[in-house]
Formats: C-alpha cells, structure tokens, sequence
C-alpha cells in the first residue's frame, strides 16, 4: 500500500493505494485506491474504488451544506444513509495524523462513522461495519495497521523507501 498526503491552497488530499493478490479458496485479486479531499480541515469529498475478480465497487461520500450524502458499494455491502454531522477525520487520515480517543471519523469505503478508542498508549481501536481494525503510532507517526476484513484479516506495516 502508497499512502500520500498533499497540501495546496484549497485543502488536503489523502490517498491510499494497494494492489494486492492473496489466495482465499481461489486467487483473489484486488487494487484499491480511496481519496479524500479537506478543506480548512473538514473532510469535503472521499472516494473509494475497489476493482478485483470478486467485482467493482465505488463509494462516494459528499459534502452537501449541512450533511453528507452518501453512497457506498463494497463487497457485499451497501449504504446509502447520510450522515449529519461534520467530519474532521477520515481513516486516510489516520496515516499521517495520529487521532485522539473521542476523535469520530468515516470510513471511506463504508461512509460511515466511527468513533476512536485508545486502547493503550498509541494504540487505536475503530469499529468499520462490525470489523476491529487497530493503528499502531510511535511518537506520533503510525507503525502498522491491522484490519479486519470479511474476506480476510491483513496487516499494514510502515516501510520507508
């Protein structure tokens, strides 16, 4: 996975990509990419696009004055209800911002929100659709992710090229 952070006058942009292959009762290929736009620190627009041999999925989460509309497809998986509040924090995000417990954020490709729990010093806890999914920080800077998935369990860990 390529984490990237940009920083123009308009806002932040977050994004995320992965290409990955694991065996799960047949080879299963997936590339993943989710971008996230802020905008004096409020999240404005994300997307999530998930194309593998188990199918193609798009989520779409806008900012529309006083809510978010929402409009997420992942496998086997859809939701459509707005959201009502303001997010300030996105599991992009979480990649080169290290929460506090408390924090709510959305999972991009859920559109949902959740809240953060620290469950030990630098360690963070989110709930995504029934999932347990864990970020590690040391000093401030995120270590390594580990994500429940329903097709399988991975781990993310911090590499420096």
């Amino acid at each position: 996975m390529k984490a990237d952070k940009t920083t123009a006058s308009n806002g932040e942009d977050y994004q995320l990509h992965s290409n990955v292959e694991f065996w799960f009762f047949g080879k299963i290929h997936v590339e993943f990419l989710q971008k996230a736009h802020y905008e004096k620190g409020q999240l404005m627009k994300a997307n999530t696009n998930s194309d593998s041999n188990r199918g193609n999925f798009v989520t779409t989460v806008v900012w529309n004055k006083d809510h978010y509309d929402v409009d997420a497809n992942s496998y086997k998986f859809h939701n459509e209800e707005p959201i009502n509040q303001v997010i300030k924090g996105s599991t992009a995000r979480l990649y080169f911002h290290e929460p506090k417990a408390g924090d709510i954020i959305i999972s991009e490709n859920f559109g949902m929100p959740t809240t953060v729990r620290e469950i030990e010093k630098g360690v963070y806890e989110i709930e995504v659709n029934g999932s347990m999914n864990r970020f590690y920080y040391e000093g401030g800077v995120l270590q390594k992710v580990v994500l429940e998935n329903n097709i399988k369990n991975y781990s993310i860990k911090r590499r420096i090229d």
